[in-house]
């Protein structure tokens, strides 16, 4: 039996195990199946040459629930698994996957599961998972400020005001044990919410054999009204092969029934390196059928600097193609997102 089909019995098999345990106790033990189905069909060019792709982005199905202890604890976890429609299938819990606790002092997880400082940037992101993903210049050319933290220990804290801060750390980002704590990881964020502002600052950073690369992120989005929304992105990068980093990015977004016009624009300084720096344009338009179904049309680029090579079409997608180097990075993606 394929890897894929083995993993989806196994999960659908646990669920139903809890589910049956469920029906014959009396507590309440919620249990929630889900997933997304995001497939595109993709023509990409490197600067010489194109060619039609198949990609999935991001699609998973998972199983989360709660429990609730007494009346001032609950416990909570969440087994999640990427799904490879267009290729092959993928290792369970290969996505977010934790167990924790949560009270009104806040909640501590622990497992494997983004980082605060990437949840940031997923958040004003206009085009998360797709072509023109902002990961293709705020984690291109050596910058990997986008995954997961193995052995993650997470604390989010109660909103107060509208502020709320979470901690994250990872003594150890490799299998097995450690009596050295080599390849920590620190991640830790404070997000400012309300009606139709979210501002959020991050830091992270993960220790390497040679360096310990690190960066802070400044994030927002702004709602001007039902139908006009903006982003803002700033991020500085340090500690890297090869020297410091700056990006920027603005988004914007306009909403007409149901359409959604949206477009972003990504910039990454050069390192140490002359000519290493690049842009990125992207717009999209979305349309959406139902609740759980839409479909979008982007068209997206990256100008490369001579001796840059930034993507157009990575970060969070099966079919990711390097540019040669110095060349533009273009894509044309015809989408499909189902949640379930």
């Amino acid at each position: 039996m394929p890897k894929l089909l083995t993993s989806i019995v196994v999960i659908l098999l646990a669920a139903l195990s809890i589910e049956r345990a469920h029906a014959q106790t009396s507590e309440d033990v919620d249990i929630e199946i889900y997933g997304r189905a995001h497939l595109s069909l993709d023509q990409l060019g490197d600067g010489e040459s194109s060619g039609l792709n198949v990609s999935s982005n991001l699609s998973h199905l998972g199983f989360r629930g709660d429990y609730d202890i007494n009346q001032d604890y609950e416990v909570f976890f969440q087994i999640e698994q990427l799904i490879r429609y267009g290729q092959r299938g993928s290792e369970l819990a290969s996505r977010d996957s934790f167990a924790g606790i949560r009270s009104d002092m806040g909640s501590v997880r622990i497992g494997y599961f983004e980082p605060p400082g990437t949840t940031l940037r997923s958040r004003v992101d206009m085009f998360n998972s797709r072509i023109g993903d902002a990961r293709n210049i705020a984690s291109g050319n050596n910058m990997a400020f986008d995954v997961r933290f193995r052995n993650g220990i997470h604390y989010t804290s109660p909103t107060l005001q509208g502020f709320t801060f979470d901690l994250q750390y990872t003594p150890h980002d490799d299998t097995g044990p450690t009596v050295s704590n080599d390849q920590e990881g620190l991640s830790a964020r404070v997000t400012y919410t309300t009606d139709a502002l979210y501002l959020g600052l991050a830091y992270q950073e993960y220790e390497e054999f040679a360096l310990t690369p690190q960066a802070w992120r400044l994030g927002m989005e702004y709602s001007f009204s039902s139908s006009w929304m903006m982003t803002g992105y700033y991020q500085r990068a340090e500690q890297l092969e090869g020297g410091p980093r700056d990006v920027y990015g603005v988004g914007l977004a306009y909403l007409f029934g149901d359409y959604a016009l949206r477009s972003q624009w990504y910039t990454s300084s050069a390192n140490n390196d002359p000519n290493t720096g690049a842009s990125m344009w992207v717009v999209g338009l979305d349309r959406r059928f139902t609740r759980r179904f839409s479909g979008y049309l982007v068209y997206g680029l990256t100008d490369n600097e001579p001796a840059a090579d930034f993507s157009v079409s990575a970060g969070g997608r099966d079919t990711g193609l390097t540019p040669l180097l110095g060349e533009t990075a273009t894509a044309l993606s015809l989408g499909m997102i189902f949640n379930f």
